[in-house]
């Protein structure tokens, strides 16, 4: 299996489903918010890449929130570091940082991303 050495694996069943619930509810809101946006193709397009540019960037403390409630005594703490070069999300959309299951999920969340907004923008356009 490709991504055996993940901390994913180390988690208990209960642990991996939860992990699993909060990516998904993270994930959606990220999309339901992207989508809601009433901005021009362009900047439709943009808001998207800057949404996954937030996420990669911030997500981080999220899931160590997360694991803190999974592992007595993780202390608390900032774990957020500094923002996500362009070239970063760039790669995540190439699913060049695909080597674990966070990166491949980055990756498919940035083409959920997009995909949300083009059918968003055909959909208009059929209408028009």
């Amino acid at each position: 299996m490709m991504y055996t050495q993940d901390s994913f694996f180390t988690l208990t069943a209960i642990g991996q489903i939860g992990l699993a619930v909060v990516s998904l509810a993270l994930s959606a809101f990220l999309i339901f918010a992207v989508f809601r946006l009433r901005l021009k193709p362009f900047w439709h397009f943009v808001s998207a890449c800057v949404a996954l540019w937030a996420f990669v960037w911030l997500s981080p403390q999220v899931y160590y929130a997360y694991y803190r409630i999974l592992i007595d005594g993780l202390p608390a703490k900032i774990v957020v570091k500094a923002p996500p070069g362009v070239v970063d999300v760039v790669r995540l959309y190439g699913f060049a940082s695909a080597g674990t299951l966070s990166g491949l999920g980055q990756s498919l969340l940035g083409w959920a991303l997009l995909i949300s907004v083009a059918s968003k923008w055909l959909r208009r356009n059929a209408a028009n």
